[in-house]
């Protein structure tokens, strides 16, 4: 298979989403010997070559090295190393490197923390900062890593969009990711140790598994099950932070289950199928899950998770102008998932982190996708969780999270108003509080802030 053969495969999704490949542009990831030591630097920087590596194969790492914190990988003690196992597990290995059908490409300088770059980036504790310059990075042993985070995948999406269109430059962004304002001072205290209970996902491919490693990087502290019956596909490695090309053809939720493992998560079970035909769904008991991600979209699943009495639950989708929405669904108090995307019993509702671009001869509706949304789209619900679990009896009354990535790169938080007629609308309160009790979150079934 030639290289423009296999880049076609690896690429597909965004190409479909775009209406292009990735131009050949060289991309060199920076950051100084002063901010690496730092954890939330590390989990910044990880998560930009990770994301970079995916949307460029000409990517160059120019970061000093230092001692990994351990919580960042199971293997690697050495920041160098780690890097470099991110770069090389993003795409296929006669993927990477200059084109050589392009001769002197253009440069890309993603830095992250002060100084000469076409994108800086920074982050600590709930507040993201990105621009063509940026204030130092995080406090020393900042153990929040959701601003870095947001702050890569912000930097990654500028960076995709400047290679694009070499006209544009770098939109300026201050974010919180404590409330989606643009006050990076909002947020409270970091807590290590949280437990985050018992969290099944339904679908472990981009969005899945994006959610999943971001959780993991915030706390080992919770127990998984998992549903997909697919296999992974190439095109599913360009958008997902866990799968890697070796992982062509392997089963989605065994390749999950052995990264959680690896970093002391533990999983309750991978069930190879679809959630309808799991006896784990089909037979729970009261309580649990605590938390169901649902980031599928087939066979009707939103229908078969809100007429079984559904937990608390979260997902994300997006539409086809480089934007996603994360939802929350508290039961009773919230509307449903079904309010936002009804199940018409012909259509299947919008995929996550996805662009539907139309239906194939067979009528399968093929749907594309930006790697970065994939990660943004799980980060957020990562983040959404984490707040639920730091006031497991309180909630706030926004439960709609909105990111547009295109044009301005604005967060909005707004809540979600249930839809007439939806089912939900017509469930017993009485046997729903049953069904979720035992539950860590059931007391956000009767109450709001």
């Amino acid at each position: 298979m030639s290289r423009q053969e296999l880049a076609e495969r690896y690429e597909s999704r965004h190409r479909q989403y775009c209406g292009s490949a990735t131009p050949p542009v060289r991309v060199e990831l920076c950051a100084d010997a002063s901010a690496v030591a730092n954890y939330a630097t590390q989990v910044g920087l990880l998560t930009a070559t990770s994301l970079l590596g995916r949307l460029f194969g000409d990517l160059h790492i120019l970061v000093p090295d230092a001692p990994l914190h351990p919580a960042l990988h199971p293997t690697a003690t050495r920041l160098g190393e780690a890097l470099e196992a991110e770069r090389t597990r993003a795409r296929p290995a006669e993927l990477r490197g200059a084109d050589p059908r392009t001769a002197n490409p253009r440069t890309l300088r993603v830095r992250w923390g002060p100084g000469p770059a076409d994108v800086a980036f920074a982050g600590g504790q709930w507040w993201a900062h990105v621009g063509d310059s940026v204030t130092a990075g995080s406090e020393p042993f900042d153990e929040n890593p959701f601003g870095a985070a947001m702050a890569a995948v912000l930097a990654c999406t500028e960076a995709f969009r400047m290679a694009l269109d070499p006209a544009c430059s770098v939109r300026t962004l201050f974010v919180s990711t404590w409330d989606w304002s643009d006050d990076p001072t909002q947020g409270p205290p970091w807590q290590l140790g949280l437990d985050l209970g018992e969290i099944w996902t339904v679908g472990v491919g981009s969005v899945g598994t994006a959610a999943l490693h971001f959780l993991t990087l915030a706390s080992q502290r919770f127990r998984a099950g998992l549903f997909d019956r697919d296999p992974i596909e190439l095109h599913n490695v360009s958008r997902s932070p866990i799968f890697s090309a070796d992982d062509e053809a392997s089963s989605k939720v065994e390749v999950v289950a052995r990264y959680l493992s690896a970093r002391n998560v533990e999983v309750l079970f991978a069930q190879p199928t679809w959630l309808h035909e799991s006896p784990e769904w089909q037979d729970r008991p009261l309580g649990r899950p605590d938390l169901l991600i649902s980031t599928a979209n087939e066979h009707h699943v939103r229908w078969h998770i809100e007429s079984q009495y559904p937990p608390l639950q979260m997902h994300a989708s997006t539409g086809k102008n480089w934007q996603c929405t994360v939802f929350r669904h508290v039961p009773i108090v919230e509307a449903c998932s079904m309010c936002q995307f009804p199940d018409d019993g012909v259509s299947a509702p919008m995929a996550c982190a996805t662009g539907a671009v139309g239906r194939t001869t067979t009528g399968v509706q093929v749907d594309a996708a930006l790697p970065f949304l994939s990660f943004g789209a799980g980060l957020m619900i990562a983040i959404e969780a984490w707040k639920l679990a730091l006031s497991p009896t309180r909630i706030s009354l926004v439960n709609r999270v909105f990111w547009q990535a295109a044009s301005d790169q604005t967060f909005l938080a707004l809540p979600l108003s249930r839809r007439s007629g939806c089912p939900c609308t017509h469930r017993s309160d009485a046997v729903h509080r049953q069904a979720i009790a035992g539950s860590r979150y059931a007391p956000l079934s009767g109450s709001h802030q």
